[in-house]
């Protein structure tokens, strides 16, 4: 069964399996499952102090949580393009699937689908994508030329059907934005599909990054209301990716604190 994950990891050997359709011990976590997670983290926020400062901030609550349920269900998006991007960590004795840099790739599709939609507030969701990883050190992501995205275009078909049917039982609208996401077709080399296109992904992402730095420059309340979102995905980020691994990062500690002392009504 083809799925579409948000984290993979384990022994060399386990990973080999994995992709041989073998039963194998990594650990995962479907792009479906972090999403549902961070969106329930997200109603847990709705009880706390930092629920009440955006709502506060933006005068109107159901715009805050249109924008927020769309910046979830997006933020991730990106790592569909990545699915056959597996790499060594041979300091550990692991492979893993590396995404690095999708939040690129995830603002680039938000971006086509808020265009499509005409849904207000499109610098805002597209800017806490954006910088939901790196803050300011956005560039020190580092850039690839190609990504490895699936073995075949049969499989390339189910992720986007999977993604489409994830946007979809949300109550998105996905009838275009799947078209679009079937035109991009990956070309086959060294026996998976690539995405070859990524430096056109870039200097469109540029580009909607120096309209976001102008905002955040001249634009107070911009800049406050950008900051306040990023903070909450964040925190619904690390929730959503909650129990995936054995040892999680030390920065999960951080957001662990932070989300105790500003996600609850005390």
């Amino acid at each position: 069964m083809i799925e579409v994950y948000a984290f993979l990891r384990g022994r060399a050997e386990e990973v080999e399996k994995f992709f041989r359709g073998q039963q194998a011990d990594v650990e995962k976590q479907t792009l479906r499952e972090h999403v549902d997670k961070a969106l329930k983290a997200l109603d847990e926020i709705k009880n706390g102090r930092i629920w009440k400062f955006t709502v506060k901030l933006f005068g109107d609550e159901d715009l805050v949580e249109e924008d927020l349920k769309t910046i979830i269900l997006f933020h991730d998006i990106g790592k569909m393009f990545y699915q056959a991007n597996v790499f060594p960590d041979r300091k550990r004795g692991v492979k893993y699937l590396s995404f690095r840099g999708h939040e690129y790739f995830s603002t680039f599709l938000a971006d086509r689908y808020l265009f499509e939609n005409y849904m207000d507030d499109r610098p805002l969701i597209l800017s806490t994508i954006l910088y939901h990883h790196h803050a300011m050190g956005l560039k020190e992501r580092g850039r690839v030329r190609e990504i490895r995205v699936c073995r075949s275009e049969d499989e390339y078909e189910a992720i986007c059907e999977i993604v489409g049917n994830m946007l979809k039982s949300y109550g998105l609208k996905v009838n275009e934005f799947l078209q679009y996401l079937r035109r991009f077709k990956p070309k086959s080399k060294n026996g998976v599909l690539v995405f070859s296109r990524a430096e056109d992904v870039y200097e469109e992402v540029d580009g909607i990054n120096r309209k976001i730095w102008d905002l955040f420059v001249r634009d107070k309340a911009f800049r406050r209301k950008m900051l306040t979102f990023t903070v909450i995905l964040q925190i619904c980020d690390y929730k959503g990716s909650e129990g995936r691994t054995k040892k999680p990062p030390k920065f999960y500690d951080i957001l662990r604190e932070f989300a105790e002392l500003y996600g609850s009504s005390r």
